[in-house]
């Protein structure tokens, strides 16, 4: 296979096979095709670009490839009092070494936004369809978020429908008020655009957002380059395991383990080798309740919060107790 027939051009049409066939490739492959994204977006933009970093494993990597081209592109981290302390540990760390680390603070503290708009629970979507039900004056936007609209889609999921009735506000607007805000105002002080480490597997509003525009959105109203779209968790730690390279402790090591794999449908299976991690296996917004439904039902009965009660108890006591996260888990029946 040439290397111009792993490209795909801006102007194609892309197809989740398109993705998936990036998504197989081999690590070296896929770093050669990062770079090249990378080197396009930044001669497209001059170099004003600069890289979102929020300390995590994911945006070590992005801008530990993006220092080895462009050494002087800075790394913005938002502080916003969210983050774990390892994490902003690591952050500040990078920073003393020498790396061109900018830290920004969001105008609003987390207490200040789950009090003005709501706590974020489910996920981005639902919280804005429940908050959305709960306070347009319009008739028909809260027909749709009950019924949906002529595709069925756009619409309250009947499992969370109880949340309409919740003794909580719920809103979508944490990570727009304590990151998005904090970060437009740093691109607009600075005239850079941003390269941010999401992946495709994450989120299906992801894999959309790339077929739309690849991995660099020139003409988007904000542009972007998202160059690792096409990367996997497992290549994040492949990455990390052969290169020695320092990430945030809170992560533990990684270490192989087996999984199991249905291969045919007698039931045949394959066990293969996969990487994990010992510690922390997400470090976002430690407060955070999105996906924490599911996290809980794939961890048995444990999630970041029961996790945290152990690990970090003064900040699980901030959250659980002083702000009030106690009223939504118990409303929500999930464990902390």
């Amino acid at each position: 296979m040439s290397k111009a027939s792993l490209i795909i051009p801006q102007v194609q049409n892309r197809t989740h096979a398109d993705l998936q066939r990036l998504q197989a490739l081999p690590l070296p492959q896929k770093i050669q095709l990062f770079k090249r994204r990378v080197h396009q977006f930044y001669t497209h933009f001059n170099g004003k670009v600069y890289g979102s970093f929020s300390g995590g494993k994911d945006s070590t990597m992005m801008m530990n490839l993006i220092w080895e081209d462009f050494p002087n592109v800075p790394a913005c981290f938002s502080n916003t009092g969210l983050e774990y302390p390892e994490i902003v540990a690591f952050v500040k760390q990078v920073q003393a070494e020498g790396r061109p680390v900018e830290i920004i603070r969001p105008k609003l503290s987390f207490k200040q936004v789950i009090d003005r708009y709501g706590w974020a629970v489910v996920s981005k979507e639902q919280s804005q369809f429940i908050n959305e039900f709960r306070t347009t004056k319009s008739d028909k936007l809260r027909k749709t978020r009950i019924e949906g609209n002529k595709s069925g889609r756009g619409k309250i999921s009947k499992k969370h429908m109880y949340l309409t009735n919740a003794p909580f506000k719920v809103s979508h607007q944490c990570c727009a008020k304590l990151k998005k805000e904090p970060f437009k105002s740093y691109e607009k002080r600075t005239g850079r655009k941003p390269i941010v480490g999401t992946m495709t597997d994450e989120s299906q509003l992801r894999q959309q957002s790339w077929l739309a525009t690849g991995c660099n959105a020139f003409e988007s109203k904000r542009p972007m380059s998202t160059p690792m779209s096409f990367f996997t968790e497992q290549d994040v730690l492949t990455y990390f395991r052969d290169t020695k390279k320092p990430y945030a402790n809170i992560y533990g090591d990684i270490i192989e383990t087996k999984r199991a794999l249905q291969m045919d449908m007698f039931g045949g299976e394959e066990e293969k080798q996969v990487l994990k991690l010992t510690g922390a296996d997400r470090t976002g917004c430690q407060w955070c309740m999105f996906g924490l439904e599911l996290e809980t039902i794939a961890n048995h009965g444990e999630n970041r919060f029961t996790r945290m009660k152990k690990t970090h108890p003064k900040q699980y006591d901030t959250i659980i107790n002083k702000f009030g996260a106690k009223e939504v888990l118990d409303f929500m029946k999930l464990p902390y």
